[in-house]
């Protein structure tokens, strides 16, 4: 009997390939165009960060990375506006140009 060897196994790895693909479309499929903030949306977020930063009040923060919405919470500890980052007490940073929203946590 003739063994075919790596030949039958040919398909199967065509099939993975195509999972890859198809999850990277489905991926694609998902982003979402950035939201364009009013000049009032703009003005509300930068008081509410002041305020999170002078009483030590927690934000949850709405950002936008490659197409997609991400939520993080903390308290503002340093506004760099050189670098325009925000820093947290949590070890993380945001971007002004990232920040879609931001309400106080407190609230919820």
């Amino acid at each position: 009997m003739h063994d075919r060897g790596m030949i039958k196994w040919m398909p199967f790895n065509s099939v993975i390939n195509g999972k890859d693909l198809v999850n990277s479309i489905e991926k694609e499929k998902n982003k979402i165009v950035k939201p364009t903030l009013s000049d009032e949306q703009i003005q509300d977020i930068e008081n509410n960060i002041l305020e999170s930063m002078i009483n030590k009040i927690p934000l949850n923060f709405t950002i936008y990375q490659g197409g997609f919405t991400k939520e993080i919470k903390g308290i503002v500890i340093n506004i760099d506006s050189i670098k325009q980052k925000i820093y947290l007490d949590n070890h993380q940073y945001l971007y002004f140009r990232e920040i879609i929203s931001v309400f106080n946590a407190s609230l919820c």
